[in-house]
């Protein structure tokens, strides 16, 4: 099957999970029911205290890295849109791109948590464009554990 006709398989299975629950008119999916992983507050907490230090710090960017998508525990975002999946099912070669992350990162963006962990922060419909369509791999940036 061709990439568009993945995207088309896919937007079909996918129609019957949106919600619009918040009357923004927007068409969310609970990424519970794609069965991905949610962090924790602790996660969530050790995360944004990482990212704050990494820009306050004025860090330069992390290493782009292939990482295995079994390695990514968890997002720290619970919902995904269905227009953005859509988008990247349909044009796969946009899963990394130079478009900056909403932290100033240069694409997909995650934190190793102090217990080794993998955090997704910011990329989250990549990622689960990438889980949908049997990929591997996601290019992304990682931030190292914050110091104690």
């Amino acid at each position: 099957m061709n990439e568009l006709g993945n995207a088309r398989l896919w937007k079909s299975r996918l129609s019957s999970m949106w919600t619009d629950d918040d009357g923004s008119g927007l068409q969310l999916i609970d990424t519970s029911l794609l069965a991905l992983p949610a962090a924790s507050v602790a996660d969530d907490s050790e995360a944004m205290s990482t990212l704050e230090r990494w820009i306050r710090g004025g860090s330069p960017q992390p290493t782009l890295q292939a990482v295995p998508l079994i390695n990514v525990d968890a997002s720290l975002q619970g919902v995904v849109r269905l227009d953005v999946i859509l988008h990247y099912l349909e044009a796969p070669n946009t899963l990394w791109d130079s478009v900056p992350s909403s932290w100033g990162a240069g694409g997909p963006l995650a934190v190793r948590l102090r217990d080794g962990r993998l955090v997704l922060v910011d990329g989250n419909h990549r990622w689960v464009a990438a889980l949908l369509t049997d990929r591997e791999y996601l290019l992304m940036q990682i931030l190292p554990a914050a110091a104690r």
